[in-house]
């Protein structure tokens, strides 16, 4: 059984259950809402309003399908997007934060870990958009499928409360940052940089960096002194001549903040290692 994830486009918005697909609970306000429906043209608001978002803020939904079948769907937008959001008790949703508005699963793909996957991938795309935060409204008494969310859904999927309401309490999901997972790797290499003392035999290599310090936090490179490479053609079994590696991959590291490799070279070169975003054999 396969199963994907993707956008909300114009072009598949015709995948969401036709009860969805003209519903604009979200999209209106209570007037226009109504006027709307009188109308008899909702599908049509529905369409204009994805359009709008798509245009202006980007992607702001995702639909699951199951063996290429539809199976269901989620909507996310910035509260400015969203007229209803400012109509409940605990609103308005905070500034940092993109509103879950809506879910809809069908029945015969319940149980399946599809509502979990939604999410995840809905939290996937808004972290690399640098969104900091998820809120939702949720229902406390939902008993069927509609335009709200149950709270114990959203529990379930890794949401807290944040304003709690005996009927709609607003919860909320923080969100990894680009900038904190970039720290966090930072972190684990200048471990990994520490832990990485190459054992060999005394006079194996000659000292040829008396200092070497790299800035992982910035783009700042404290380059070695005093070193006096050997020249390859002086250098013989127990010599060891030294070049930096300046490679457009290794000034890209640099922009990102990260240690450009140096590179120790034995004759013979087999037994060459490497110190920085390197493996060391």
């Amino acid at each position: 059984m396969s199963r994907r994830i993707v956008n909300i486009t114009l072009d598949n918005l015709g995948d969401l259950p036709p009860k969805c697909r003209k519903c604009v609970f979200w999209e209106l306000g209570p007037v226009s809402r109504a006027r709307a429906e009188e109308s008899g043209d909702p599908e049509l608001e529905k369409e204009s309003w994805v359009s709008s978002v798509l245009l202006e803020w980007g992607s702001c939904g995702k639909i699951a399908y199951v063996d290429g079948v539809p199976a269901g769907y989620m909507l996310f937008a910035p509260p400015q997007y969203v007229p209803r959001s400012i109509a409940f008790p605990t609103s308005p949703v905070s500034a940092d934060a993109v509103l879950f508005m809506t879910a809809h699963l069908l029945s015969e793909f319940a149980g399946g870990g599809i509502g979990r996957m939604l999410v995840q991938a809905m939290a996937k795309d808004l972290t690399r958009r640098g969104v900091r935060a998820i809120e939702a409204f949720g229902d406390r008494r939902w008993e069927s499928p509609a335009c709200m969310l149950p709270v114990d859904y959203l529990l379930a999927v890794g949401f807290k409360t944040v304003r709690p309401h005996h009927h709609y309490p607003r919860l909320r999901m923080e969100l990894r940052t680009v900038l904190t997972w970039r720290e966090d790797v930072e972190v684990a290499l200048e471990r990994l940089l520490g832990s990485m003392t190459p054992s060999t035999p005394q006079g194996a290599l000659r000292p040829v960096l008396p200092v070497l310090r790299f800035a992982l936090r910035g783009r700042e490179l404290i380059r070695p002194t005093e070193i006096r490479p050997v020249q390859p053609d002086q250098a013989g079994p127990d010599r060891v001549y030294q070049g930096q590696m300046y490679s457009a991959s290794s000034r890209s590291r640099a922009d990102f903040g990260l240690a450009p490799t140096i590179c120790l070279t034995t004759c013979p070169p087999e037994n060459t290692f490497m110190v920085g975003m390197a493996m060391m054999p």
